[in-house]
């Protein structure tokens, strides 16, 4: 029979799709007719019957609280817009409100309501939305197999609300709202176990959905908990603030979207299950060691592993580790390299750690090897998932060998100590000399020499013209005279500039002076340059070292040889870390 109207209204909505409500309401009211002994009520009368009551609940059981165009104008969906600006004054209802049964018609909008003490709906069915708004709820809100949705936005919550469904999935959405501390001297509860300000459980409903956006979940004690426990369809939790811990031990089938969120105490994720290609969860709001198990109501206390003791704990570590696992799947499945690089890290200072506290009580080598290891790539690439780190960690032992072979003699001429000490011999011999200081300086062959060996140099190009090619046997000349023309240039500088003609023990004071201030700049800048190529060459040979390109000689003895090797097996051994973590960077 259900399948026959279900059919027959299909056919209805394909012929004509403004007819959608019309052929829904159909088949709804053939489905859940209304019984001859229900109460029918306006959205009006419903609520000024609750206000009404002297009694100390109103409780109100098989009844339809249908929609009237002319007196509930205020309920109405679709005013809206137009009521939102000119909001009445709050609506106080200060007694229990207890609802079983009852059928909501016309998708019910109820806006400031005060409800002063507790408010239960129970086996409620109706049209697809129960909208509260602006509302403030001081005592415990119990939903129990709801069937619309339930909507609550920009409202207040004192105490607690919870939602369970068997027979339909949970539908419960609450936006832009707070839970603030609640007060339970107020109403004289016991101020032991787990307070849970939002619990949601639907159980073999896969369908369910449960979103909570932008809301503020306000501390009051260590009891106080957050839970989504039993199946969910879809979950979403977004932009909201949690100051007290968040449970979340739900098997999720379409859909978990987490972000957004600021969690200031933690999240365990125990008992969650989803499928990584459904979840979207950036692990900027679990850094700082938020993620935990524990906490539902078979297992009380939350472990985070803080502790040194409680790192030990095996079975609950491992539990740990599984969590961490699950979000790092969630990464991986989506591309998302900084969620799994802060998730990885994480977990394995976790793992660092332990092995710590392991090798304390046990000095195993292996254990010893592992957690050496681990500190090394904690310093060296934070794990293998910062390349750059990696960089710059190899730049400062290349430095800092640098430092070590500047201070050790090498076989390598181009700063030695003899190429110094030849250098200060040139300089002492050209002042026992007789001839003018600058030319002593010179040490340079004549420009007489070199036309001799111009006319030298044609002539051997003559004689073997029909052994070379004629391309040479033109532009070689050429090229030889325009170095000559060069070196007659430079030699005419220097003979009408040399003011220092003659020798220094004949110079008058004032040359002295000058010239032993132009000598100290001269050695001042030789030794500048002796000092920048020791540094240059230790640079190299620490380069050469570390990258393990080779020297054909190593250019130290004793003891600096086997540093230079030292140096290549860490070299050898950060550049392989480095390109893993490189690799594995641009292949995740």
């Amino acid at each position: 029979m259900l399948k026959i109207i279900f059919l027959l209204a299909a056919q209805a909505l394909a012929r004509k799709p403004t007819t959608i409500a019309t052929a829904f309401i159909g088949v709804f009211l053939s489905i859940h007719p209304v019984s001859a002994g229900d109460k029918i009520l306006s959205y009006r009368q419903f609520v000024e019957g609750m206000v009404a009551e002297t009694d100390s609940v109103y409780q109100l059981t098989n009844a339809v609280i249908r929609l009237d165009p002319d007196t509930d104008h205020h309920f109405s969906t679709t005013t809206d817009s137009h009521i939102s600006g000119a909001a009445p004054s709050p609506l106080v209802i200060d007694k229990a409100v207890r609802l079983t049964h009852v059928r909501f018609e016309g998708s019910a909008h109820f806006r400031n309501l005060r409800f002063h003490q507790k408010l239960s709906l129970e086996s409620v069915s109706g049209d697809p939305w129960l909208t509260f708004d602006s509302c403030d709820f001081f005592a415990d809100v119990d939903l129990s197999n709801v069937e619309p949705w339930i909507y609550i936005k920009n409202s207040r919550f004192h105490r607690n609300i919870s939602h369970f469904n068997i027979k339909h999935p949970i539908k419960l959405k609450i936006v832009e709202s707070d839970f603030l501390p609640s007060k339970f001297a107020d109403l004289g509860e016991q101020s032991h176990g787990d307070n849970y300000r939002l619990t949601a459980a639907g159980f073999n409903q896969m369908g369910g959905y449960f979103e909570v956006w932008n809301t503020v979940f306000t501390w009051t004690s260590d009891r106080d908990k957050v839970i989504l426990w039993g199946d969910h369809g879809v979950v979403s939790i977004l932009g909201n603030t949690f100051d007290i811990p968040l449970i979340l031990g739900a098997k999720i089938a379409s859909g978990f979207d987490f972000y957004d969120n600021q969690i200031n105490k933690l999240v365990s994720f125990e008992h969650l299950l989803f499928s990584t290609d459904v979840a979207v969860a950036p692990w900027e709001q679990f850094a700082g060691h938020k993620l935990a198990i524990g906490g539902g109501p078979n297992n009380p206390d939350f472990y985070q592993a803080k502790l040194d003791e409680e790192l030990l704990e095996a079975t609950r570590y491992t539990l740990l580790k599984a969590a961490y696992s699950r979000l790092l799947n969630i990464y991986s499945s989506f591309g998302d390299n900084q969620s799994y690089n802060g998730c990885y890290v994480e977990l394995k200072n976790l793992e660092t750690r332990r092995l710590r506290l392991t090798l304390e009580g046990d000095a195993d080598f292996t254990v010893l090897f592992r957690y050496l290891l681990n500190v090394f790539l904690k310093l060296f690439s934070n794990y293998g998932t910062s390349p750059a780190l990696a960089l710059v960690f190899s730049l400062k032992v290349i430095f800092a060998f640098t430092v070590v072979y500047f201070f050790v003699p090498n076989s390598w001429p181009t700063s030695g100590r003899d190429q110094l000490l030849l250098q200060l011999r040139r300089i002492i011999t050209l002042f026992r000399r007789r001839e003018g200081v600058m030319i002593s300086l010179r040490n340079e062959v004549s420009v007489e020499h070199h036309l001799k060996d111009y006319q030298a140099f044609r002539s051997e190009l003559y004689t073997s013209r029909d052994h070379i090619p004629t391309f040479f046997r033109v532009i070689a000349p050429r090229i030889y005279l325009l170095a000559l023309v060069g070196e007659r240039a430079r030699q005419w500088v220097r003979e009408h500039l040399d003011i220092f003609q003659a020798p220094w023990f004949s110079m008058t004071r004032p040359k002295q002076t000058i010239f032993s201030l132009l000598l100290a700049l001269y050695i001042a800048s030789y030794l500048l340059g002796h000092l920048l190529l020791r540094i240059l060459d230790a640079f190299i040979v620490s380069l050469n070292a570390f990258s393990t390109l080779g020297f054909g000689g190593i250019p130290f003895h004793g003891v600096a040889r086997y540093i230079v090797v030292c140096e290549g097996l860490v070299g050898w051994l950060m550049l392989t870390i480095f390109s893993v973590s490189l690799i594995g960077q641009l292949l995740r």
